[in-house]
């Protein structure tokens, strides 16, 4: 065997290596769903069974930036006045329920809405996804819209004589 041969097989290891990492199907996946939360329009956090922090997107770190560093703890300290709430959503998560709160505050001065969201992780035991919505604009229209039928309603209940007549 020549000897030159040998001194192509550590390459061609590196290269077979190099080729079989770049296209590894669990780190596209890792990679896809990295890409699918980060462009979700909530806020996500991904703790597991200590509370521990797995994955944040930029929207959680914007979320939480008044607040202190992005963590389940700065999620609980946002909403003090909730927080009892918000550990018990967590465990029914934990016991494989999706639960949701609505949430009315007041934060940097503006009153919000917020809706939190916990959901398990299948097949991760004790890991939470949280997804938290600003649902302000949501709120508002439909206490718009309330507010308008109510007009209506007592305009139509107290509109002259005749004047539903033809």
């Amino acid at each position: 065997m020549p000897i030159s041969f040998l001194y192509a097989i550590p390459p061609a290891a590196l290269a077979i290596y190099l080729f079989h990492r770049s296209h590894n199907p669990v780190k596209k996946e890792h990679k896809l769903m990295r890409e699918v939360l980060e462009a979700s329009r909530g806020a996500r956090l991904v703790i597991d069974g200590n509370n521990k922090t797995i994955f944040i997107n930029s929207k959680f770190k914007a979320f939480c930036k008044p607040h202190g560093s992005p963590s389940y703890s700065a999620l609980l300290n946002m909403f003090e006045q909730h927080k009892q709430q918000i550990e018990n959503i967590a465990n029914r998560a934990r016991a494989g329920f999706n639960e949701s709160i609505e949430i009315d505050t007041i934060q940097l001065g503006q009153h919000r809405w917020i809706n939190i969201t916990a959901q398990n992780v299948p097949g991760f035991k004790g890991h939470i996804h949280w997804r938290i919505d600003d649902i302000t604009n949501a709120h508002s229209q439909t206490r718009q819209i309330a507010e308008e039928r109510a007009t209506l309603i007592d305009y139509s209940d107290n509109a002259p004589v005749g004047f539903f007549s033809v």
